[in-house]
């Protein structure tokens, strides 16, 4: 069966890795370094990155996804789009995530808490951001957006925390 417990699973369920038999478990959680594992089913961690990104610049994130680590997409300036499939689970944006990317906009889903400093900072090409409806957005960090090409936002009700040089 497929579970969500180390102990219990035959194929691994989203956020694990491995595979095992026999009521045996290889299951094991990805480490921070890599976030989530690409199918959930028995597929190695596969660390959110460039190399991902098809040459269409087009990246769709797995709703499994709940954090995009520090410098994941760092100078990636092949990334133009990003999507999140439907019912995204994802919470953070980290510490330079997107910084120097060719991202022209961006939707962020109503789930993320906290997007990191500098997290798109020096995305020229950056134009529109929005943001779900029900967003649950509390933080976001110093220079997450300084240098786009953002001339307005509309900052969620949800914002306590609002970084230096944010915008």
């Amino acid at each position: 069966t497929v579970g969500s417990d180390a102990s219990v699973c035959s194929m691994c369920t989203a956020g694990y890795s491995g595979t095992s038999s026999g009521g045996t478990s290889g299951c094991a959680l990805c480490d921070a370094a890599t976030p989530y594992t690409e199918a959930g089913n028995g597929q190695t961690c596969v660390a959110l990155s460039c190399s991902l990104v098809p040459a269409s610049g087009w990246l769709v994130v797995p709703a499994a996804v709940t954090a995009i680590g520090y410098q994941a997409f760092y100078g990636c300036s092949v990334l133009t789009s990003l999507s999140f499939e439907s019912g995204s689970e994802l919470e953070t944006i980290g510490q330079y995530a997107f910084r120097s990317t060719g991202l022209t906009s961006i939707i962020v889903p109503a789930s993320v808490t906290t997007i990191g400093y500098g997290a798109f900072y020096l995305c020229y090409d950056l134009t529109s951001l929005s943001f779900e409806s029900g967003s649950e957005l509390e933080t976001i960090g110093d220079y997450a957006f300084y240098s786009t090409g953002l001339t307005s936002i509309i900052v969620p009700a949800s914002v306590t925390t609002i970084g230096d040089y944010a915008f």
